[in-house]
């Protein structure tokens, strides 16, 4: 606000005293100032708006959301790949373990021979 702004804001409220009913009128007026210079932004507002609830809603597939929703379902279809990989990885071990038992016990009684391969 410039200087001449400022002083007559001052005067205004000066005038107004302690008069509330002309309290309230320069309240009202303020108020409907502060509307009528935004009322041109309000289709700006609302056109942003529109832009942000497209973007956050599933709609064509396009959408951040649609494009959210798919990452979550490729993560959780990657976790449970790596969980069925670590299951059947943990079962090989086991089979081997077992595997290795047998050889130990067969060379134990006895058997010299290497296993076929070797």
């Amino acid at each position: 606000m410039d200087e001449q702004t400022v002083t007559t804001v001052v005067r205004i409220i000066e005038a107004v005293g302690d008069s509330w009913p002309a309290a309230l009128v320069l309240i009202a007026g303020v108020i409907g100032f502060v509307a009528w210079k935004a009322l041109p932004h309000l289709k700006d507002i609302k056109g942003s708006l529109e832009a942000v609830n497209h973007q956050v809603h599933n709609n064509s597939g396009k959408s951040l959301k649609d494009a959210a929703d798919r990452a979550d379902r490729g993560v959780e279809e990657l976790k449970q790949m790596m969980s069925d990989h670590m299951a059947d990885a943990n079962a090989d071990r086991e089979r081997l373990a077992a595997l290795e038992g047998a050889v130990s016990a067969l060379q134990a009684l006895g058997g010299t021979h290497a296993p076929a391969g070797e």
